[in-house]
Protein backbone atom coordinates (compact mmCIF):
# COMPACT_ATOMS: atom_id res chain seq x y z
CA UNK A 1 0.00 0.00 0.00
CA UNK A 2 1.02 3.83 -0.72
CA UNK A 3 0.37 6.66 1.17
CA UNK A 4 0.14 9.58 -1.61
CA UNK A 5 0.14 13.26 0.23
CA UNK A 6 -0.39 15.78 -2.83
CA UNK A 7 -2.84 18.64 -3.60
CA UNK A 8 -3.24 17.77 -6.92
CA UNK A 9 -4.36 15.33 -9.41
CA UNK A 10 -4.31 11.70 -7.84
CA UNK A 11 -1.79 9.68 -9.95
CA UNK A 12 -3.08 6.07 -11.05
CA UNK A 13 -1.71 3.45 -8.70
CA UNK A 14 -2.88 0.11 -7.52
CA UNK A 15 -6.08 -1.38 -5.62
CA UNK A 16 -5.50 -0.04 -1.92
CA UNK A 17 -3.27 3.06 -2.07
CA UNK A 18 -4.57 6.08 -0.42
CA UNK A 19 -4.05 9.44 -0.97
CA UNK A 20 -4.36 12.31 1.04
CA UNK A 21 -5.75 15.86 -0.71
CA UNK A 22 -3.91 18.35 1.56
CA UNK A 23 -6.52 20.91 0.18
CA UNK A 24 -9.32 19.14 1.51
CA UNK A 25 -8.26 16.75 4.74
CA UNK A 26 -9.68 13.90 2.43
CA UNK A 27 -8.28 10.69 2.40
CA UNK A 28 -9.28 8.56 -0.66
CA UNK A 29 -9.08 4.78 -1.40
CA UNK A 30 -8.12 3.22 -4.93
CA UNK A 31 -10.51 0.03 -5.18
CA UNK A 32 -11.24 -1.55 -8.74
CA UNK A 33 -10.29 1.38 -10.26
CA UNK A 34 -11.90 4.16 -8.62
CA UNK A 35 -10.77 6.58 -5.67
CA UNK A 36 -13.46 6.47 -2.80
CA UNK A 37 -13.50 8.55 0.12
CA UNK A 38 -12.68 7.33 3.19
CA UNK A 39 -12.44 9.60 5.57
CA UNK A 40 -11.25 13.33 6.16
CA UNK A 41 -8.45 14.19 8.87
CA UNK A 42 -9.34 18.21 8.99
CA UNK A 43 -12.01 19.23 11.53
CA UNK A 44 -13.66 21.90 12.83
CA UNK A 45 -10.99 23.60 15.30
CA UNK A 46 -10.12 22.24 18.91
CA UNK A 47 -11.38 18.38 17.95
CA UNK A 48 -8.40 15.26 17.23
CA UNK A 49 -8.84 12.66 14.80
CA UNK A 50 -6.87 9.97 14.84
CA UNK A 51 -5.56 8.67 11.63
CA UNK A 52 -4.24 5.18 11.67
CA UNK A 53 -1.32 4.32 8.40
CA UNK A 54 -1.41 0.40 8.11
CA UNK A 55 2.17 -1.07 6.49
CA UNK A 56 1.05 -4.10 4.16
CA UNK A 57 1.56 -7.78 5.53
CA UNK A 58 5.41 -8.55 4.83
CA UNK A 59 6.01 -10.72 2.23
CA UNK A 60 6.30 -14.29 3.01
CA UNK A 61 10.16 -15.36 3.96
CA UNK A 62 12.04 -17.35 1.42
CA UNK A 63 11.75 -21.07 1.87
CA UNK A 64 15.10 -22.51 3.64
CA UNK A 65 17.12 -24.92 1.77
CA UNK A 66 16.74 -28.08 2.60
CA UNK A 67 19.49 -29.76 5.13
CA UNK A 68 22.77 -31.56 3.64
CA UNK A 69 20.77 -34.72 4.81
CA UNK A 70 18.17 -34.33 2.55
CA UNK A 71 19.85 -33.05 -0.34
CA UNK A 72 20.77 -36.38 -2.66
CA UNK A 73 24.18 -36.89 -2.70
CA UNK A 74 25.84 -35.94 -5.80
CA UNK A 75 27.02 -38.68 -8.48
CA UNK A 76 30.35 -40.57 -7.79
CA UNK A 77 32.24 -41.77 -10.43
CA UNK A 78 33.44 -45.12 -10.29
CA UNK A 79 36.68 -45.61 -11.92
CA UNK A 80 37.33 -49.04 -13.16
CA UNK A 81 40.68 -50.43 -12.88
CA UNK A 82 41.51 -53.00 -15.77
CA UNK A 83 44.34 -54.79 -15.82
CA UNK A 84 46.36 -55.43 -18.78
CA UNK A 85 46.26 -58.87 -19.97
CA UNK A 86 42.52 -61.31 -20.75
CA UNK A 87 41.75 -64.56 -20.13
CA UNK A 88 43.88 -65.95 -22.99
CA UNK A 89 47.17 -65.28 -21.90
CA UNK A 90 47.13 -66.93 -19.13
CA UNK A 91 45.32 -70.03 -19.98
CA UNK A 92 48.16 -70.26 -23.07
CA UNK A 93 50.73 -69.74 -19.55
CA UNK A 94 48.66 -72.66 -18.39
CA UNK A 95 48.80 -74.82 -21.05
CA UNK A 96 52.34 -74.61 -21.51
CA UNK A 97 53.26 -75.13 -17.45
CA UNK A 98 50.84 -78.44 -18.23
CA UNK A 99 53.39 -79.46 -21.17
CA UNK A 100 56.35 -78.75 -19.20
CA UNK A 101 55.44 -80.98 -16.44
CA UNK A 102 54.18 -83.69 -18.48
CA UNK A 103 58.06 -83.38 -20.70
CA UNK A 104 59.72 -83.29 -17.29
CA UNK A 105 57.92 -86.59 -15.98
CA UNK A 106 58.52 -87.88 -19.47
CA UNK A 107 62.22 -86.69 -19.05
CA UNK A 108 62.42 -88.12 -15.92
CA UNK A 109 61.29 -91.73 -16.96
CA UNK A 110 63.70 -92.16 -19.62
CA UNK A 111 66.51 -90.80 -17.47
CA UNK A 112 66.13 -93.75 -15.18
CA UNK A 113 65.91 -96.71 -17.37
CA UNK A 114 67.35 -95.62 -20.28
CA UNK A 115 70.74 -95.73 -19.84
CA UNK A 116 69.90 -96.39 -16.25
CA UNK A 117 71.78 -96.52 -12.98
CA UNK A 118 72.14 -100.62 -13.52
CA UNK A 119 73.34 -100.45 -16.83
CA UNK A 120 75.72 -97.59 -16.41
CA UNK A 121 77.38 -99.83 -13.58
CA UNK A 122 77.30 -102.75 -15.50
CA UNK A 123 78.92 -101.17 -18.73
CA UNK A 124 81.15 -98.63 -17.64
CA UNK A 125 83.56 -100.76 -14.81
CA UNK A 126 86.73 -99.79 -15.10
CA UNK A 127 86.10 -96.58 -17.48
CA UNK A 128 85.34 -93.42 -15.69
CA UNK A 129 83.02 -90.74 -16.51
CA UNK A 130 84.85 -91.26 -20.51
CA UNK A 131 81.93 -93.99 -20.58
CA UNK A 132 79.44 -93.42 -22.85
CA UNK A 133 76.36 -95.16 -21.01
CA UNK A 134 77.79 -93.15 -17.99
CA UNK A 135 77.26 -89.50 -20.32
CA UNK A 136 73.66 -90.46 -21.89
CA UNK A 137 73.17 -90.84 -18.30
CA UNK A 138 74.27 -86.72 -17.39
CA UNK A 139 72.53 -85.74 -20.71
CA UNK A 140 69.31 -87.26 -19.79
CA UNK A 141 69.83 -85.65 -16.21
CA UNK A 142 70.54 -82.48 -17.34
CA UNK A 143 67.62 -82.51 -19.46
CA UNK A 144 65.52 -83.03 -17.07
CA UNK A 145 66.73 -80.54 -14.89
CA UNK A 146 66.07 -78.25 -17.51
CA UNK A 147 62.72 -79.06 -18.29
CA UNK A 148 61.91 -78.87 -14.79
CA UNK A 149 63.29 -75.50 -14.17
CA UNK A 150 61.88 -73.78 -17.40
CA UNK A 151 58.71 -75.37 -15.97
CA UNK A 152 58.73 -74.00 -12.98
CA UNK A 153 59.97 -70.59 -14.19
CA UNK A 154 56.88 -70.83 -16.81
CA UNK A 155 54.01 -71.86 -13.69
CA UNK A 156 55.34 -68.79 -11.50
CA UNK A 157 55.05 -66.28 -14.65
CA UNK A 158 51.85 -67.92 -15.07
CA UNK A 159 51.12 -67.14 -11.72
CA UNK A 160 51.71 -63.39 -11.38
CA UNK A 161 49.93 -62.80 -14.82
CA UNK A 162 46.72 -64.58 -13.61
CA UNK A 163 47.12 -62.35 -9.95
CA UNK A 164 48.11 -59.31 -10.82
CA UNK A 165 48.13 -58.58 -14.86
CA UNK A 166 45.00 -60.71 -15.70
CA UNK A 167 41.86 -58.57 -16.15
CA UNK A 168 39.06 -61.94 -15.22
CA UNK A 169 35.98 -59.80 -15.37
CA UNK A 170 33.97 -57.49 -17.80
CA UNK A 171 32.49 -54.48 -16.80
CA UNK A 172 29.03 -55.36 -17.76
CA UNK A 173 29.19 -59.39 -17.75
CA UNK A 174 26.15 -61.28 -18.09
CA UNK A 175 25.38 -64.16 -16.45
CA UNK A 176 25.76 -66.12 -19.28
CA UNK A 177 28.95 -64.90 -20.64
CA UNK A 178 31.63 -67.10 -20.96
CA UNK A 179 34.86 -67.18 -18.74
CA UNK A 180 37.89 -68.95 -17.89
CA UNK A 181 39.40 -68.97 -14.37
CA UNK A 182 42.20 -71.02 -13.19
CA UNK A 183 41.98 -73.06 -9.61
CA UNK A 184 44.41 -74.88 -7.58
CA UNK A 185 43.94 -77.72 -5.37
CA UNK A 186 46.13 -79.72 -2.59
CA UNK A 187 45.85 -83.66 -1.53
CA UNK A 188 47.89 -85.31 0.16
CA UNK A 189 50.47 -86.56 -2.63
CA UNK A 190 49.60 -84.69 -5.36
CA UNK A 191 48.77 -80.92 -6.55
CA UNK A 192 45.98 -80.44 -9.26
CA UNK A 193 46.48 -77.44 -11.20
CA UNK A 194 44.49 -76.23 -14.08
CA UNK A 195 41.93 -73.92 -15.81
CA UNK A 196 37.55 -73.79 -15.27
CA UNK A 197 35.98 -72.38 -18.88
CA UNK A 198 32.37 -71.86 -19.11
CA UNK A 199 31.01 -70.95 -22.18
Amino acid sequence: MMMVIRSANRPERIAGDLFLDTSTGNVDELAAGTWTLEGNIEGPAGTTREVRLLAPPPAPAPAAPPPESARPAPPVATVVHRKPLGPVVFAVGTGLTVAGVAATIVSGVLATSDPGTANVKRDCVGLGSSCPEYQRGLAAQLRTNVFLGATGGIGLLTAVVGIFFTQWTRAAASASSPSVLPYASAVPGALDVGVRATF
